[in-house]
């Protein structure tokens, strides 16, 4: 992510690390955390934990959902009680972003995986026109391109991207083809 100036910026993520220590997500961390030595940098993700030890250059903002108890990969569209969980987790995302755009100079946000959370960063660029990239993980493709309900947004989310990233090549290729 190559941006010249010092800037504030929005990372969404669907996976944080609730410690310095967490393997879940740890990558994100060194990540934000060496991107917060150039710019201002707040992390949104939704609640695992109840309290977060994590090196405090990183602004983070959490909000609750109804299916904590549920890794989001494993979360479908297709089994009723998930959709409830899903409605929960967009809901109070679209809050969530909507309060701390109007609270805070977002210049640019950064999502962490296309789907879900390209879609409140595709939100923010469609309601305010904030310029937003996207890192492209193989499973939030492989999944979402393929499903009649998330492929249009998925799609959406690629074209009006600023920048998309990808792991590798070949996988590079695979996302240039899908958002043409």
């Amino acid at each position: 992510l190559f941006i010249e100036q010092y800037m504030n910026i929005c990372i969404i993520s669907s996976t944080f690390p609730t410690t310095d220590s967490d393997p879940i997500g740890g990558f994100i961390l060194d990540f934000c955390l060496k991107l917060s030595e150039y710019h201002n940098v707040s992390v949104i993700t939704q609640k695992r934990a109840n309290e977060y030890k994590i090196n405090k250059r990183i602004n983070l903002i959490t909000f609750n959902w109804s299916g904590n108890e549920i890794p989001l990969s494993d979360l479908n569209f297709y089994k009723p009680n998930h959709f409830f969980h899903l409605v929960s987790l967009f809901k109070n995302a679209k809050q969530t972003v909507i309060k701390f755009y109007k609270t805070n100079k977002i210049e640019y946000t950064f999502a962490l995986w296309a789907i879900p959370s390209g879609i409140a960063a595709y939100y923010l660029f469609r309601k305010f026109n904030i310029r937003y990239g996207v890192w492209c993980l193989g499973s939030d493709i492989w999944k979402h391109q393929r499903n009649y309900f998330t492929k249009h947004l998925l799609v959406n989310i690629l074209k009006n991207a600023n920048h998309v990233y990808a792991d590798g090549f070949i996988f590079c290729k695979e996302i240039e083809i899908l958002s043409n």
